[in-house]
């Protein structure tokens, strides 16, 4: 009921002609994905053994996901907004949800101490100053590559994108997070 409540306020009051300033960073707009997150959990932790799933399965339905929210993200850029736009609130949870069952079912498969895994924990080390700057380095490389292929322009937000990142958890979260204290339990 939370996530139908939040999803249906967000699709009659925010305003879609500004999405980024007027629905994504509206907190009240953006709580259902706390709930989803929740769900998730819960669903792993008790419900739902991973272990016992098919790995193509998972695979197959990642990809199938990940394919129409494409699919929408490319009609957008185009100046287009399908219906199924409206639907955001529900497909890029199930994107996300995806991704880590995926992540979980193949978590045995991969040695803690391989290459992989290492750039697995980085990434995810990175992963909020992406969630942070992903704006800023947008606002920096359209002017520099407007001329360019979208698949360009795209390839250079996302090199600019991990340079900053990348740059912002090493120099300031690392530390952070190093001088934090440590509690007992």
């Amino acid at each position: 009921m939370f996530v139908g409540i939040i999803a249906s306020a967000r699709t009659v009051w925010g305003d879609d002609a500004h999405w980024g300033s007027n629905v994504r960073r509206v907190v009240c707009f953006r709580m259902d994905a706390i709930a989803w997150g929740f769900l998730l959990h819960i669903l792993v932790r008790r419900s739902l053994p991973v272990e016992r799933l098919p790995a193509t399965a998972l695979l197959v339905g990642f990809c199938v996901i990940a394919g129409a929210a494409l699919f929408v993200t490319y009609q957008i850029a185009q100046g287009s907004v399908p219906l199924i736009a409206h639907a955001f609130p529900f497909y890029a949870p199930a994107l996300g949800a995806a991704a880590i069952l995926l992540a979980l079912k193949l978590e045995d498969a991969i040695e803690c101490r391989s290459a992989l895994s290492a750039a697995g924990l980085f990434l995810g080390r990175m992963s909020y100053s992406v969630y942070l700057f992903h704006l800023l380095a947008l606002a920096a490389i359209i002017p520099l590559t407007s001329h360019l292929p979208i698949a360009l322009s795209f390839a250079a937000f996302l090199l600019l994108t991990g340079m900053i990142a990348s740059l912002m958890a090493v120099a300031v979260e690392v530390p952070i997070l190093a001088a934090r204290p440590r509690f007992k339990k």
